[in-house]
This record gives C-alpha cells, sequence and structure tokens, in this order.
C-alpha cells in the first residue's frame, strides 16, 4: 500500500507559521499533537494543506499498523509533547521507519523538517 506525507501550515500564537505533519496509509490519517496522538480517517480542517509527499510502499498489513499505533498511543501521551524535541515530525519518522517505506523522497524531506 502506499504511504502519503500530508504537510499543513498553521498560525502558532497567531503570529509565526509552523507546520503540522501527519502520515496517511490505508486511508487513516496519524498525527501528533500538544492533545496526543491523533488517529483519523479525516485529514486536517482546522489547518492549511500545504504539501503531499509519496513516501513509497510498504507491505505492512492495516490490522499489524493498527496493533502497533495501539502500543504507540500508550507511550504518547499529550504531557510528552514538546514543540521542538517532541512532535509531530518526530512521531512522522518513527511511523515511516515502522512502515519501512523508504523508497520515496518524503523520509529524506521529513528529516530536513526535524
Amino acid at each position: 500500500m502506499d504511504v502519503f506525507i500530508y504537510i499543513y501550515t498553521f498560525k502558532f500564537m497567531f503570529i509565526f507559521n509552523l507546520e503540522h505533519t501527519e502520515i496517511q496509509f490505508g486511508g487513516i490519517h496519524v498525527g501528533y499533537s500538544p492533545s496526543g496522538l491523533r488517529v483519523s480517517q479525516f485529514a486536517r480542517r482546522s489547518m492549511r494543506l500545504k504539501e503531499v509527499i509519496f513516501a513509497g510502499t510498504t507491505d505492512m498489513t492495516l490490522r499489524n499498523y493498527y496493533k502497533f499505533l495501539q502500543k504507540l498511543q500508550i507511550s504518547l501521551l499529550a504531557k510528552k509533547y514538546c514543540i521542538f524535541t517532541h512532535n509531530c515530525r518526530h512521531i512522522s519518522l518513527r511511523l515511516l521507519q515502522e512502515l519501512k517505506c523508504d523508497e520515496g523522497t518524503g523520509s529524506l524531506k521529513l528529516k530536513r523538517l526535524s
């Protein structure tokens, strides 16, 4: 299945333009924010979509992906979120590593953003 990185922009404190990343796989969008891990069938509507990047393909099944997300959700409590050191980009990279999809250019671009 194909894996995509969604990059959104939003205003932080009404001044700074920041970017938020999510991973889309099998119709599921997964992101991380101050409210914790977000798993949804829908893309963000509160942010402006900047770019969608093909990250590669994976052989992982949706069932195994959900199992991984359940384990990840326990370790990614909202209180651990830090905009500089433990944010959506770090979690997106971790998801890409778990999905083992390095053939696309998305992982490299995401690493540069981190």
